[in-house]
């Protein structure tokens, strides 16, 4: 199997800095904005529990996102590696 190589790069957009992972010089895009969050948070309440649901549920997007850019399943703990060492094993295609 080949592997990916990745990285982080920040650019400011609109006087924002923005950050985003690359993974083989392209870019996962991948963003809450912040009204779609707050009303999030509003939904589902303040409560400790409610914002660990609401992180994982997050969290469960993110990386269902992250695997369709990729075109295979990415757990967290992979990514995490992946990051800290620049590279990240290819895995045979999604079938779905």
């Amino acid at each position: 199997m080949s592997t990916l190589q990745v990285g982080t790069a920040e650019i400011e957009i609109g006087g924002k800095p923005k950050r985003f992972l690359v993974f083989d010089n392209e870019a996962f895009d991948y963003e809450l904005s912040e009204e779609d969050l707050s009303r999030a948070v509003m939904f589902c309440g303040n409560s400790e529990d409610s914002k660990k649901a609401l992180n994982g549920e997050i969290q469960s997007h993110f990386l269902a996102c992250l695997g369709e850019f990729l075109g295979w399943q990415v757990t967290l703990a992979e990514l995490m590696e992946a990051i800290r060492t620049g590279q990240l094993e290819r895995k045979s295609q999604c079938t779905s």
